[in-house]
């Protein structure tokens, strides 16, 4: 009888911790376009939760939506920090002075940034294939994925802290 108390005590530990270290952080993935307005949802949800720090490189970066929602959080005290090609912009700089105009603090990267990456607040991350466009929120197959693994949230703040 011992025995099988043990046996079962240790099954119970094992699953216990198998429970807890996949609930340990959270994925979400979604796919584009068919979950285009939970994405969108998911990255105003983390625009308008944030703190402290918002810090975005994203290779094409024209949807007015985020951008304000951007500029709102900026005005609420948020320090918010946007990475732009700078071979992009040349094409297209009307987001990009928008948000300057606005105080955001914008970093053109001479270098290709073909990135689609967020931070926020050091603690969720953002990245994919999807630019942030409505034509790419819309019309493409795209890839979003969020997590908050600060193994994960820690490389990719680092790789972002490296371009400037």
């Amino acid at each position: 009888m011992c025995l099988i108390k043990n046996f079962i005590n240790k099954i119970f530990i094992v699953l216990s911790l198998f429970v807890f270290s996949t609930t340990l952080y959270s994925n979400e993935l979604y796919i584009l376009p068919k979950e285009k307005n939970e994405a969108l949802e998911k990255i105003e949800s983390l625009i308008k939760n944030s703190k402290e720090e918002i810090q975005i490189a994203v290779y094409n970066f024209s949807h007015k939506k985020i951008s304000k929602q951007l500029i709102k959080a900026h005005k609420n005290g948020i320090n918010v920090k946007v990475y732009f090609d700078s071979e992009k912009i040349k094409k297209d700089d009307e987001l990009y002075k928008t948000l300057e105009k606005n105080g955001i603090k914008t970093i053109i990267i001479k270098d290709k940034l073909h990135t689609k990456l967020a931070i926020f607040d050091r603690k969720t991350v953002y990245f994919g294939s999807a630019n942030w466009t409505k034509k790419s929120f819309k019309e493409n197959y795209e890839i979003l994925y969020f997590t908050d693994d600060k193994k994960i949230v820690k490389t990719l703040y680092k790789f972002l802290s490296d371009l400037n």
